[in-house]
């Protein structure tokens, strides 16, 4: 992730984060829910349907998603991707397996 400072974007998601502190029993949903790719997915949902993404450069509040093939195929890329899932346990697998 990488923004400019001050994003509207991220101070959402930053705001979002007390309310979306909660525990759902199952390390894996709440990791994802509460701080992991399902929660900035639902904050980008609603800030998508806000109004919000609109408008480039210091102002602005447009965000802009790259794809994957992107991060570091070309010689403009500048990001690179790591595998994580530290806190995929037992309680992903069985979820996984549903």
């Amino acid at each position: 992730m990488g923004s400019t400072p001050q994003h509207p974007f991220f101070l959402t998601v930053i705001e979002s984060l007390r309310a979306y502190n909660k525990n759902w029993h199952l390390p894996y949903i709440t990791v994802m829910y509460s701080t992991g790719p399902l929660f900035l997915s639902v904050i980008w949902k609603e800030y998508m349907s806000s109004g919000h993404n609109i408008g480039d450069g210091a102002g602005g509040g447009r965000v802009r998603i790259l794809m994957m093939d992107e991060y570091n195929r070309f010689p403009w890329s500048f990001f690179s991707h790591h595998k994580g899932s530290s806190w995929h346990g037992k309680d992903a697998r069985f979820i996984f397996w549903m």
